[in-house]
């Protein structure tokens, strides 16, 4: 319980700026495999790379290098598309990229805390929730990729939105935006749980090919 209290307590003080949750499960690990320490380490950096990433893409879009919005707002999606350079399209999509890759690994991640927490303090290697696969190899990080497009586009070409008074408010496009991200993890867990049952069965001797 101590050690979860502490990764929970990473992960909520503004976990998405510095992943430190990553550093406390590496901490709590004294049995973890060499292997184990390079996956803390990787989510670890990726959270980094994001935050700079944010930060270096945010302090070129606010260094006086956009267009004033018709409508009188910071910034709309309308005006993004229709009044802004391409050269600031793709900085300030890009910075947000970025903010997404942090975001949805904070909050994929945090429906993992309870049971890594145990996984790591034992030893043993961090699973994805209710499927009994590893972390290892691509499946985390695509899940999260997965979230972050779906972020992306939904941001991008299928919600207006504003920092004005006529529109969506930028909360309201949160809310939708994090029930995608656990939309998309909630998904993928069960798609790969239910992928997971079909090969085990097919690995399974069947009935006809028993000796007689």
């Amino acid at each position: 319980a101590g050690h979860f209290c502490s990764i929970f307590c990473a992960w909520s003080a503004f976990g998405f700026l510095h992943g430190g949750h990553w550093c406390v499960l590496s901490c709590g690990d004294a049995q973890g495999s060499a292997e184990q320490r390079r996956l803390y380490s990787r989510h670890a950096a990726s959270y980094v790379a994001g935050i700079l990433v944010t930060a270096l893409g945010g302090g070129w879009c606010r260094s006086g290098t956009s267009t004033i919005c018709d409508g009188g707002e910071d910034m709309s999606r309308l005006c993004l598309w229709a009044q802004q350079t391409a050269e600031y399209q793709v900085i300030y999509t890009l910075h947000y990229i970025g903010l997404a890759w942090n975001f949805t690994h904070w909050v994929m991640d945090g429906f993992h805390l309870w049971s890594w927490a145990k996984q790591s303090s034992s030893g043993q290697p961090l699973r994805l929730i209710c499927t009994g696969l590893e972390l290892k190899s691509f499946r985390f990080s695509a899940l999260i990729w997965l979230g972050v497009l779906l972020v992306t586009l939904t941001w991008t070409a299928m919600i207006d939105w504003t920092t004005g008074t006529e529109g969506l408010s930028l909360g309201n496009l949160t809310l939708i935006l994090v029930a995608e991200m656990m939309g998309v993890l909630l998904v993928g867990c069960l798609s790969l749980r239910a992928w997971r049952c079909f090969w085990d069965r097919r690995q399974q001797p069947s009935k006809l090919d028993a000796p007689i």
